[in-house]
């Protein structure tokens, strides 16, 4: 790919030619065509648009994992996309604003009252991650607001690992209290 230099272009006043133009009347209009290309790797690690950054997926799935925990959140994929100057753009979206999917399942008592509400609101967390090619490394943009509760409030609306789910039931077994196993949970 090849870099074009600089494009000027002079703007005079209409009256005058360009001849006789004096040049405190010109003007330079810079396209902006001498940078790296917007969406691109030089470009992104140049803004601040994407902040963040890890050497490799497993490295970013791992820390995506630590801040579902420590917030008690669920971060779902909701969009892929592919590009010219990026392999993929991933966006995932906090679970209680959902991923933008229909819904297969029909309620056969849609007038049922239910124990815990529903999880939907319209959240404003977004994490945003971008793949490029020629390079390993992910960059990324976490937007970390919620509106609605997080921590032990959301729990009661996450799904739990399988791994989380035998943790718990031995606990029980072992006959630690209930209000123990939810007090301590992060440490599950």
């Amino acid at each position: 790919m090849t870099t074009l230099p600089p494009f000027h272009l002079s703007i005079t006043a209409e009256s005058a030619t360009p001849a006789t133009a004096a040049p405190a009347t010109c003007q330079v209009l810079d396209l902006g065509l001498a940078g790296p290309p917007r969406g691109s790797f030089p470009f992104d690690q140049e803004s601040s648009d994407y902040d963040l950054s890890w050497e490799s997926l497993a490295q970013f799935n791992a820390w995506r994992q630590e801040q579902e925990r420590a917030d008690t959140v669920e971060l779902r994929s909701a969009n892929t996309k592919t590009g010219v100057y990026f392999t993929w753009r991933r966006i995932y979206r906090c679970a209680c604003q959902g991923t933008g999917g229909l819904k297969g399942y029909n309620k056969i008592y849609p007038d049922k009252i239910r124990k815990i509400g529903t999880k939907r609101t319209s959240c404003s967390c977004v994490l945003v991650i971008k793949s490029y090619p020629k390079t390993a490394v992910i960059l990324g943009h976490y937007s970390n607001q919620h509106d609605h509760p997080i921590h032990m409030d959301n729990l009661k609306y996450v799904q739990i690992s399988d791994n989380a789910k035998t943790t718990i039931r031995d606990l029980l077994e072992m006959g630690v209290e209930r209000s123990e196993i939810v007090r301590n949970f992060k440490l599950i």
